[in-house]
């Protein structure tokens, strides 16, 4: 029958045996504290996170979830969930983020969760993965692009992967943030085993998988968007490094995903580390969101420009024409592209002198 199986797997992924779960419900349930009494409801979240993640589509995981959840019934331990929580679809249903949807929530989003968004996009890794970090696996010190290593708790693959300016950015100015002190939160002393992202209590607790989902909900709800969800930032990272040209093996390997066997044995889709960081680099421009469109523009019209300048002068040469005309197209070349240079230089001390919002 598929109601055992589906339970035991269940099972394997809290730990417990069916009877030790059943005698904890019971322990939560008696407890003040709503996060312990919800302990379970948790736990069928993320454990859905990873059938989601294994591929399951939405009939598939009620039907597991209907499995679980008569156990706590025939025992008298009901869980409890809201409408919306139930699964509707698959990952595969999940939409990508757009730049439009990444702009959106961070006008709107506190220093937190911009942080969040912004390391999500840039590293692609889910937010169980996310909530595991401890702030000395990201050392912002270390370079302008900051090396991640972790193992994914669903899948046990490691992880290799990387930040870029933006998320750096956003990050450092959160944990000033902690460092300084709320009205919500005392003034923390961050190091190396403190929790990259905490909750907003007195207390420094390791912010949980479903709190970022929840935040994401209701950033969502005061956009007025539909659709972005943590999972919607990994198909971002996801679409964007392919769009830029990075083979489809290495951007696995930057979301921890198992690369297939035949592609797996050719030299090309298994990259050593720098040649994997060096890649992410070059697509970088791809996952940035702060620059805007019409710069890029200007940018590439003017590495056109730059790049022709030999061209035009061996043209002029073969022309036949004097040395004075020669001088006079050459200074009209360089007169256009100095008007463009200072409103790039303007855009980008602009970007680099912005700070988040509290």
């Amino acid at each position: 029958m598929r109601y055992p199986r589906y339970f035991r797997e269940f099972c394997d992924f809290v730990g417990m045996a069916p009877d030790d779960i059943a005698k904890q419900r019971r322990e939560d349930l008696r407890s003040e504290d709503a996060s312990v009494r919800k302990r379970f409801e948790g736990l069928m979240i993320r454990f859905d996170v990873r059938l989601r993640e294994k591929g399951l589509k939405g009939g598939s995981r009620r039907f597991i979830w209907s499995c679980v959840k008569s156990f706590f019934a025939e025992n008298d331990l009901d869980l409890k969930f809201k409408a919306r929580t139930v699964p509707v679809g698959g990952s595969e249903d999940v939409r990508a983020a757009t730049k439009d949807d990444i702009r959106t929530l961070l006008n709107i989003a506190n220093v937190r969760e911009r942080a969040i968004i912004m390391f999500a996009k840039d590293s692609g890794l889910s937010e169980i993965d996310i909530a595991d970090l401890n702030v000395g696996d990201v050392d912002l010190e270390k370079s302008e692009y900051v090396q991640i290593r972790a193992r994914r708790r669903k899948t046990g693959v490691k992880i290799l992967t990387f930040i870029g300016p933006e998320a750096i950015k956003y990050l450092t100015a959160y944990q000033d943030y902690r460092k300084a002190g709320t009205q919500k939160i005392f003034p923390e002393k961050v190091g190396p085993e403190s929790p990259l992202f905490r909750q907003d209590r007195p207390t420094v607790e390791r912010i949980h998988p479903n709190n970022i989902s929840t935040r994401l909900n209701a950033l969502n709800k005061s956009a007025g968007l539909k659709g972005v969800t943590p999972h919607s930032f990994r198909r971002y990272f996801q679409t964007r490094l392919e769009a830029a040209g990075v083979h489809k093996n290495w951007v696995k390997r930057l979301m921890g995903h198992k690369m297939s066997g035949g592609e797996d044995n050719l030299t090309y889709s298994r990259p050593i580390e720098e040649e994997l960081q060096g890649a992410y680099m070059k697509a970088y421009h791809e996952l940035a969101v702060e620059t805007s469109d019409i710069d890029m523009e200007k940018l590439h019209e003017l590495e056109k420009k730059v790049n022709s300048k030999d061209e035009i002068i061996e043209a002029l040469l073969r022309s036949g024409e004097s040395k004075e005309d020669r001088i006079g197209k050459l200074e009209t070349l360089i007169q256009e592209v100095q008007k463009v240079i200072p409103s790039l230089i303007k855009n980008v001390e602009d970007l680099q002198k912005e700070v988040p919002r509290e």
